[in-house]
Protein backbone atom coordinates (compact mmCIF):
# COMPACT_ATOMS: atom_id res chain seq x y z
CA UNK A 1 0.00 0.00 0.00
CA UNK A 2 1.02 3.69 -0.91
CA UNK A 3 0.01 6.64 1.03
CA UNK A 4 -0.69 10.33 0.01
CA UNK A 5 -0.99 13.22 2.57
CA UNK A 6 -2.81 16.13 0.76
CA UNK A 7 -3.27 19.09 1.61
CA UNK A 8 -6.39 21.72 0.30
CA UNK A 9 -8.01 25.06 0.64
CA UNK A 10 -11.60 25.28 -0.29
CA UNK A 11 -15.16 24.89 0.16
CA UNK A 12 -15.49 21.67 0.97
CA UNK A 13 -18.90 21.83 2.79
CA UNK A 14 -20.31 24.14 0.28
CA UNK A 15 -19.81 21.70 -2.75
CA UNK A 16 -20.40 18.88 -0.80
CA UNK A 17 -16.43 17.35 -1.88
CA UNK A 18 -16.47 15.11 0.75
CA UNK A 19 -19.09 13.18 -0.62
CA UNK A 20 -17.44 13.11 -4.29
CA UNK A 21 -14.13 12.13 -2.63
CA UNK A 22 -16.31 9.24 -0.91
CA UNK A 23 -17.64 8.11 -4.19
CA UNK A 24 -14.18 7.84 -5.86
CA UNK A 25 -13.08 5.25 -3.02
CA UNK A 26 -16.80 3.61 -2.23
CA UNK A 27 -16.46 -0.01 -3.71
CA UNK A 28 -12.66 -0.08 -4.19
CA UNK A 29 -9.83 -0.71 -2.07
CA UNK A 30 -8.21 2.53 -1.87
CA UNK A 31 -9.39 4.62 1.13
CA UNK A 32 -9.71 8.07 2.67
CA UNK A 33 -8.41 8.34 5.82
CA UNK A 34 -7.39 10.75 8.71
CA UNK A 35 -9.09 13.72 7.50
CA UNK A 36 -8.96 16.65 9.75
CA UNK A 37 -10.61 19.68 8.67
CA UNK A 38 -10.03 23.37 9.94
CA UNK A 39 -12.12 26.54 9.71
CA UNK A 40 -10.45 29.91 10.43
CA UNK A 41 -14.17 30.78 12.28
CA UNK A 42 -17.38 28.83 12.36
CA UNK A 43 -19.35 31.97 11.47
CA UNK A 44 -17.82 33.06 8.37
CA UNK A 45 -16.17 29.05 7.66
CA UNK A 46 -19.67 27.82 6.54
CA UNK A 47 -21.44 29.72 3.23
CA UNK A 48 -18.31 30.66 1.05
CA UNK A 49 -16.94 33.77 3.37
CA UNK A 50 -13.76 31.81 4.00
CA UNK A 51 -12.46 28.45 2.69
CA UNK A 52 -11.86 25.54 5.06
CA UNK A 53 -8.18 24.13 5.05
CA UNK A 54 -8.56 19.80 4.72
CA UNK A 55 -5.68 17.55 5.17
CA UNK A 56 -6.19 14.02 4.72
CA UNK A 57 -4.76 10.74 3.37
CA UNK A 58 -5.00 8.58 0.01
CA UNK A 59 -4.09 5.24 0.67
CA UNK A 60 -4.28 2.71 -2.33
CA UNK A 61 -2.48 -0.45 -3.75
CA UNK A 62 1.12 0.96 -5.13
CA UNK A 63 0.23 0.21 -8.76
CA UNK A 64 -3.11 2.07 -8.48
CA UNK A 65 -2.19 5.00 -6.56
CA UNK A 66 -1.59 7.07 -9.35
CA UNK A 67 -4.87 6.61 -11.09
CA UNK A 68 -7.02 7.33 -7.44
CA UNK A 69 -4.48 10.30 -6.72
CA UNK A 70 -5.19 12.07 -10.10
CA UNK A 71 -9.05 11.29 -9.64
CA UNK A 72 -9.13 13.29 -5.78
CA UNK A 73 -7.09 16.25 -7.72
CA UNK A 74 -9.46 16.26 -10.47
CA UNK A 75 -12.20 16.44 -7.99
CA UNK A 76 -10.25 18.95 -6.02
CA UNK A 77 -9.64 21.11 -8.95
CA UNK A 78 -13.27 20.65 -10.39
CA UNK A 79 -14.22 22.70 -7.11
CA UNK A 80 -12.17 25.47 -6.89
CA UNK A 81 -10.15 24.01 -4.22
CA UNK A 82 -6.49 25.05 -4.17
CA UNK A 83 -3.89 22.05 -3.71
CA UNK A 84 -1.31 23.01 -1.35
CA UNK A 85 0.38 19.88 -0.17
CA UNK A 86 1.32 16.41 -1.28
CA UNK A 87 3.95 13.99 -0.33
CA UNK A 88 3.81 10.18 -1.25
CA UNK A 89 5.16 8.01 0.95
CA UNK A 90 5.69 4.30 1.19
Amino acid sequence: MRNVKIKAAGHFIEKDVFRQLEDIVQGTPADITDVEMYLPSLKGGIGNRYPSIVKFNLIARRIHVDVYYEKVIDILSRNGCNVLYTSIED
